[in-house]
């Protein structure tokens, strides 16, 4: 297999990155969803190129303004198609704010989003995603970073933990990571976060 090229997206991308990342979903919870969860991203495949032109707008203008996006996204490609989906930035994203009231995370950079298609696993496409997403500008040093993540993904949750991640217990307040329920486009699946030390903690 050769090697995809990671490269940030554009607003023409939006259509091949919804679709690689519905799909992406369809793969990685096929274990533990329904297949409605599937077919309902599928259904909204216009909503959400159109939610992410937004976004991919939003940040052309604000590089162009020489201000930090609000989240920038990147694209795997591989052979002319998009086979990964990442985004990052600082602060809760939109989605969080707008469903929940979670205490603050214990960094102030997060992981939106990182997928690939099944097909590319092992690859160590996930890897290069992941460094490149939390890249710190003009270092080698990782920016430090939370995350939410699905319960029973155990690839995931091992990929996150080999790469420093840690579960985020509020400073030892609670038993386990600060966890909340996805709401009925998740099927009201449990969510939990993460978050990862770096030069800037």
């Amino acid at each position: 297999m050769s090697e995809a090229i990671i490269r940030p997206a554009t607003v023409a991308d939006a259509p091949y990155m919804t679709q690689c990342h519905i799909e992406c979903l369809a793969e990685t919870y096929a274990h533990i969803m329904p297949p409605a969860f599937a077919q309902q991203r599928r259904d909204r495949f216009r909503a959400e190129v159109d939610e992410l032109v937004v976004q991919l707008v939003e940040a052309e203008q604000a590089e162009a303004a020489d201000r930090k996006p609000v989240r920038r996204h990147w694209l795997a490609e591989l052979d002319g198609e998009v086979v990964g989906v990442a985004a990052s930035g600082p602060g809760v994203a939109p989605w969080e704010l707008e469903y929940f009231s979670n205490p603050e995370p214990p960094v102030g950079f997060n992981l939106d989003h990182l997928y690939t298609r099944a097909r590319t696993h092992g690859s160590g496409l996930g890897p290069r995603m992941l460094a490149t997403a939390l890249a710190r500008p003009g270092s080698d040093e990782p920016l430090a970073a939370w995350l939410w993540i699905m319960r029973e993904n155990p690839r995931a949750e091992a990929f996150y933990r080999r790469h420093g991640f840690v579960d985020d217990d509020l400073d030892g307040r609670l038993p386990g990571a600060l966890e909340v329920d996805c709401g009925p486009t998740w099927f009201h699946r449990p969510m939990f976060r993460m978050w990862r030390p770096g030069a800037d903690t």
